[in-house]
């Protein structure tokens, strides 16, 4: 897949949606930012950090609130990947979300992904 995005906030949004096909996350489908965690060298990587309602186990009814974070790459020439189970992640308030971005961002500037 060739296109003409280039890193920026909404165009991290482009990428996510172009990998995903439009679909959103069923338990997070809230989108509440887009951005860039590594954009030089590639690939690059972006994220989405989303909300939506847990689940009751004991009657199926909507729970506390969940927070999800999806990252995924993209290679020279506009190819997209998903990357490893450690990027991703289910949290329970949004500080936690967000820290796990920034060890991300961290990390990505250390060169350890």
């Amino acid at each position: 897949m060739n296109t003409d995005l280039h890193p920026s906030s909404g165009d991290a949004e482009k990428w996510i949606d172009v990998h995903y096909h439009g679909k959103r996350n069923f338990m997070t489908p809230e989108a509440i930012s887009f951005g860039w965690i590594r954009i030089d060298p590639y690939p690059m990587l972006a994220y989405e950090l989303s909300r939506g309602e847990g689940m009751r186990p004991k009657d199926g009814g909507l729970g506390p609130t969940i927070w999800g974070v999806t990252v995924i790459g993209v290679s020279w020439g506009g190819t997209t990947f998903a990357m490893n189970e450690l990027s991703h992640g289910g949290f329970h308030s949004r500080t936690e979300a967000w820290d796990h971005i920034l060890g991300l961002m961290d990390r990505a500037a250390k060169g350890e992904i």
